[in-house]
């Protein structure tokens, strides 16, 4: 059961400065645009939502259900967030640098001049809702932007294993929405590199029992090309009740544990904004795929792409 829990009780914030590059698809020589750090403990109490943390746009990451980062969930809190990332991928424009694929990664690539993002998030009693807004403060009409979330949670994983879970799908995918199921890389899954080019595939690599194994999920967004001013938010939504937003959601199992979380997103309308979202300052951590800690005892690392790595012990 999730508990309602105030955000940014407390706040923690580290300085970032911001130089703006000089033209959308100049993504070199600047900091990442970024935000505020919502370090948040709720009571561990069984059945109740525990947000550790997120980094600054909104991930945890790999390895993070514990330490500073984290969410657990689920019957006993037994259940958790391993990781949590989202990117941004625009026509024409290569936004990640040297590292391989175009999407840049929120929090750890600088986004193009006149772009900014923010994040937040909210929790009822059965879900939690994590919002990452794309903001065009710059003069000129943006290329169209996509973005794509990544959530890669294990069910009951003390008890059960990570490796015994699989997916699927229920309902349609709203015009311009994506999704792909896939293990996360570790052993034969490609859904970062598909993250990184900023298009998923539309494939579930581990549908029924038979092809069980640890599941990620990934999702994305159409936001269209941003006007001057315009802001776009879309809504991720981990649910333990089955609830979604929207037409669609991929529905988490594990052949050992009844729990079934559910994973769902929408793009809310775009609006134009009497105010822009306020510069904040925040720490660059991020990783919904992204940082470089070790997952758990047994070693399954997490730098990105670096996918021929040793797989976890089992």
């Amino acid at each position: 059961m999730f508990a309602a829990i105030a955000k940014c009780s407390p706040c923690v914030t580290s300085g970032l400065s911001r130089r703006p590059t000089s033209a959308f698809g100049s993504s070199g020589g600047s900091d990442p645009s970024s935000v505020s750090v919502s370090a948040v403990t709720a009571a561990a109490t069984p059945g109740a939502l525990t947000v550790i943390g997120f980094d600054a746009a909104g991930g945890i990451p790999a390895g993070g259900a514990g330490g500073t980062l984290g969410l657990r969930f689920g019957p006993g809190d037994a259940s958790a967030v391993e990781e949590l990332g989202a990117w941004l991928a625009l026509d024409g424009v290569d936004a990640n640098g040297a590292a391989p694929g175009v999407a840049a990664r929120l929090g750890a690539d600088p986004l193009p001049a006149g772009l900014v993002h923010d994040f937040a998030w909210s929790a009822s009693a059965t879900d939690i809702t994590l919002s990452y807004t794309i903001e065009n403060r710059g003069a000129a009409v943006s290329p169209a932007a996509r973005l794509l979330a990544f959530v890669d949670a294990e069910i009951a994983e003390a008890t059960t294993t990570f490796f015994n879970e699989w997916a699927e799908t229920s309902g349609t995918p709203a015009p311009g929405q994506g999704w792909e199921i896939d293990e996360p890389g570790y052993a034969f899954g490609d859904v970062r590199a598909h993250l990184a080019a900023g298009l998923l595939d539309g494939t579930n690599a581990l549908a029924g029992v038979a092809a069980a194994d640890d599941v990620a999920i990934a999702l994305s967004f159409e936001l269209g090309a941003l006007a001057p001013g315009q802001r776009v938010t879309v809504d991720v939504m981990l649910s333990e009740a089955g609830a979604a937003l929207g037409p669609f959601r991929i529905v988490q199992r594990d052949t050992l544990d009844p729990f079934a979380p559910t994973v769902s997103g929408a793009v809310r309308e775009a609006t134009t904004p009497s105010a822009p979202i306020p510069e904040r300052a925040g720490a660059a951590l991020f990783a919904l795929g992204l940082g470089v800690a070790a997952r758990r005892v047994g070693g399954r690392s997490a730098a990105p792409f670096a996918l021929a790595r040793p797989r976890r012990l089992r």
